[in-house]
């Protein structure tokens, strides 16, 4: 599930488990990434932010 809002992205994922994912998100320098409510520091490259992660259930909120 995802939404798309004026200022901001929010992206649900499930990953299965004994599995890992890796999840690319838009971004630019000023952007402000958070998983499950916090924020995180992320490498962006190319316009995108690659965030690793293991099974489970996430919600990842991306401020422009």
């Amino acid at each position: 599930y995802w939404r798309k809002r004026y200022y901001d992205i929010k992206i649900d994922v499930e990953i299965p488990v004994n599995a890992t994912a890796t999840v690319y998100l838009p971004a630019t320098k000023k952007t402000i990434i958070k998983q499950d409510g916090k924020i995180i520091k992320v490498n962006i490259i190319d316009g995108k932010a690659a965030v690793k992660i293991g099974s489970g259930n996430y919600l990842f909120d991306v401020i422009n």
